[in-house]
């Protein structure tokens, strides 16, 4: 068991005197080993030569070996806004060093950057610009040019919302501007072993649910890809395995008050065990690695497992789209289901469920099949003898009956013959009311009733008075 407290033991904290006020802004930079070929050297100076200078600079040092500690010296001696944070043994963790920094930082505000990427000389003055102009609180994104070897986009190329933002990644980490706050409300970077290669989608996800992000129309940074030792390319990017993560509830564990008590190395993540082939995987691709890499630095791993203990069962729904139906559904009963010890639940989107999903779920609940891709999925789960349970909050059998905008399910289409089929094929059917239920009974009389359910944190605390004659609308 590896505790975030076990890597910081040998903090040391270097700084000039600080001022009297603190700084509008912090700047969190992890770096390892990026002396070499200026890259370091090109991040900080993209820092330091902001227009806007209200900000302090937090260098983390993750046991750089190259030369690192002379060159953040020295723009230490140059610079009072930097403060160098230096650890002798490197932990692997980047989202573990930006957190220690976070915990660190001053400013009323946070940003990020990294050690081989930059800013824009205008990048903090126009995140703080749009900041100012919202009272209340927000996650200010800018935009980002990033360039590859082989290619070139600038991004955000999606609108930020939550259902874009669960398909894929949407911003840079180094152009967002956040409060502090924030952090102590829903949590910092999840630093599992699991979470390296993508921790800061997470965040991005945790708390998109709770705050508005908001872009603005200006280049802030640039993001130089394919570093050939960079997490990106030396970390297995496990998308299941993400999407159970996603899933099990965090923030409690990742505040400023509980972080150095979060197990990084954990095959249970609070009340939630990692289960199946993902708990297979999660040991064998990411934590044994791990072990073997930094085991002499940490003797209280020695004598690990080359396997771990096997789980419970899981299920995985494939919708098409993030939406409400998502949380209503199935996560407001996922954590007290696996409380319980029956099952634990995540989610991919339809098109993107391997053909070897088994390997990482026992059941699959397909939502609102219709499509070729449902049907694949329903074939599937048939041929590998694997339940197989769909679930309806329409009646799509006569939504066509609707008008033109659901012709696609009308009964002369493909769409309606292979729901027909992906329905008489399932060993459940679950759907939302009685109604939807009599009309999928012709097909399989399977039909298990299934109420959605609203969290009492989604509820308002005070419901007004009803209007004589109207209904009352709660929300």
């Amino acid at each position: 068991m590896l505790l975030v407290r076990d890597f910081l033991a040998d903090q040391v904290v270097l700084r000039s005197s600080p001022p009297e006020t603190p700084p509008l802004v912090s700047v969190i930079l992890p770096t390892y080993n990026r002396y070499s070929g200026g890259l370091l050297e090109r991040a900080i100076s993209s820092v330091l030569s902001q227009t806007f200078t209200n900000f302090e600079l937090l260098v983390m040092d993750d046991g750089s070996t190259d030369g690192s500690y002379d060159l953040i010296e020295n723009f230490r001696g140059h610079d009072p806004r930097v403060i160098h944070v230096r650890h002798e043994r490197n932990c692997g963790l980047p989202a573990l060093r930006v957190n220690e920094g976070i915990e660190l930082a001053r400013g009323q505000y946070l940003a990020f950057q990294f050690d081989d990427d930059a800013w824009r000389p205008n990048a903090l003055k126009a995140l703080k610009t749009e900041m100012e102009r919202h009272p209340e609180p927000v996650v200010v994104v800018g935009r980002c040019h990033a360039k590859t070897e082989t290619h070139e986009l600038t991004f955000p190329l999606k609108d930020l919302n939550i259902s874009n933002l669960y398909l894929e990644n949407l911003l840079a980490n180094n152009s967002v501007l956040l409060p502090r706050h924030l952090v102590s409300k829903y949590g910092m970077y999840d630093c599992h072993i699991a979470m390296r290669r993508i921790c800061d989608w997470d965040l991005w996800l945790r708390y998109m649910k709770h705050v508005d992000f908001l872009a603005i129309d200006e280049i802030v940074s640039d993001v130089y890809g394919a570093n050939p030792d960079s997490i990106g390319m030396t970390v297995p990017y496990d998308l299941p395995l993400i999407r159970y993560f996603q899933h099990i509830p965090r923030n409690h564990l990742l505040t400023p008050g509980c972080w150095r008590d979060y197990e990084v190395d954990a095959l249970r993540i609070g009340d939630v065990e990692i289960d199946n082939n993902l708990r297979q995987r999660l040991y064998e691709k990411h934590i044994l690695p791990f072990y073997l890499k930094f085991r002499h630095f940490f003797p209280m791993i020695e004598g690990f497992t080359i396997n771990p203990p096997v789980r419970p069962k899981t299920v995985l729904y494939a919708i098409y789209g993030y939406d409400a139906t998502s949380e209503i559904a199935f996560i407001h009963y996922d954590a007290l289901s696996n409380q319980r010890g029956n099952y634990k639940a995540f989610f991919q989107f339809i098109g993107q469920v391997s053909p070897n999903y088994h390997e990482d779920a026992d059941i699959m609940i397909l939502v609102r099949p219709h499509d070729e891709f449902g049907k694949i999925m329903c074939e599937q789960a048939l041929t590998k003898g694997n339940p197989l349970g769909v679930y309806f909050d329409d009646d799509l059998l006569s939504l066509y009956e609707c008008g033109a905008d659901y012709a696609f399910l009308a009964p002369d289409t493909t769409n309606y013959q292979n729901l027909v089929e992906i329905v008489k094929s399932a060993d459940a059917v679950l759907v939302s009311n009685e109604f939807i239920g009599e009309s999928m009974k012709r097909l399989n009389p399977r039909i298990v009733p299934h109420n959605g359910c609203v969290l009492q944190e989604w509820l308002p605390a005070e419901v007004g008075s009803p209007v004589p004659g109207e209904p009352l609308r709660i929300g």
